[in-house]
């Protein structure tokens, strides 16, 4: 994924993170192998930039679509830590 690229590429942060999510957005929309993955570098991406509803779809999305991952226990703990008030910043 070119997006995955985006993520290392020595820029300021937050263009990074914008060209990054544009990237993993187009994935979404063109569908494919690569869907699941991009939710869940979209859940970091909005995780980073503290814009919890977001990162919250985007780890439901990806947890729908994995449902047998091995790192569901953890996406699901973090995902009751973004719906609850004292799990915010």
């Amino acid at each position: 994924l070119r997006a995955r690229r985006e993520l290392h590429r020595p820029r300021d942060g937050l263009r990074r993170l914008a060209d990054a999510e544009k990237e993993f957005k187009r994935v979404v929309e063109i569908g494919g192998d690569d869907v699941a993955l991009a939710y869940r570098y979209l859940a970091g991406i909005y995780l980073e930039l503290n814009e919890r509803s977001k990162a919250m779809d985007a780890l439901t999305h990806y947890r729908a679509l994995v449902p047998d991952s091995s790192e569901t226990p953890q996406i699901l703990e973090l995902i009751n830590k973004l719906k609850s008030p004292a799990g915010k910043k």
